[in-house]
């Protein structure tokens, strides 16, 4: 793939040096780029990642999204390890070709205060397939997750992509629009409609590449009205 680096076996060191790139590249002119950071688990890792990651590119952006095997809400609220990998993009407003660095195994994951160094104007969150079911833990550790984002001076919007419909019993989604529904500045975007008349299986939560890039489609002309304005 055009642009991929592939980095096999290293130590949480690798992705400290990321976060430190990000956090220092272009001090120049940080005060007139526009930042996003879209947080995601393996949903983002595959075609919808790629697609929503320029998508936001598109709309002037520097964009990097960082999608974590097997993450939840609580995940960046400390020093979690993924046991199954890590995946870095990273373009600039002008770049045709994100960067892509990948960590397989075992990875630190840095926490939301670590990634929130980057002062971004803009975070797309897309969690909720590894989140479980209960309703009390999904709202709380979608608050505590929102809140500490929007602690951050620069950022002006959060929006949350909720997963595709999934087979059996689901509140997750319901639970995590009410946990936002009080908090300024942040969103949902319920992704079930999406699917519901096919709900993926719990044993396999991912669409094939083509259905994930019409499942990107389909909320970018959601997410468009939620994007700060310039």
């Amino acid at each position: 793939m055009k642009g991929f680096r592939a980095y096999r076996g290293l130590s949480a060191l690798v992705v400290a040096a990321l976060l430190a790139i990000a956090a220092t590249a272009h001090a120049s002119d940080r005060k007139s780029e526009r930042r996003a950071l879209i947080i995601g688990d393996s949903q983002v890792y595959g075609a919808f990642g790629g697609a929503i990651h320029e998508d936001v590119r598109q709309q002037g952006y520097t964009v990097e999204t960082h999608s974590v095997c097997s993450a939840s809400s609580f995940t960046f609220l400390r020093h979690w390890e993924t046991p199954c990998g890590y995946l870095v993009r990273r373009s600039r407003a002008e770049d045709k070709t994100p960067h892509i660095y990948h960590l397989s195994g075992t990875h630190k994951v840095p926490s939301i205060n670590e990634l929130m160094r980057q002062q971004p104007e803009l975070v797309i969150l897309v969690l909720g397939t590894n989140n479980g079911t209960a309703p009390k833990n999904a709202r709380r550790f979608a608050r505590l997750l929102v809140r500490r984002i929007l602690a951050t001076p620069s950022v002006k919007r959060v929006v949350w992509i909720g997963p595709p419909a999934l087979r059996g019993p689901d509140y997750l989604a319901r639970n995590i629009n009410v946990a936002l529904s009080t908090i300024d500045r942040a969103s949902f975007i319920d992704s079930r409609p999406f699917n519901a008349d096919k709900p993926l299986p719990r044993s396999h939560e991912h669409f094939g590449p083509r259905k994930a890039r019409r499942w990107a489609s389909w909320v970018w002309t959601r997410l468009q009205a939620d994007l700060p304005n310039s």
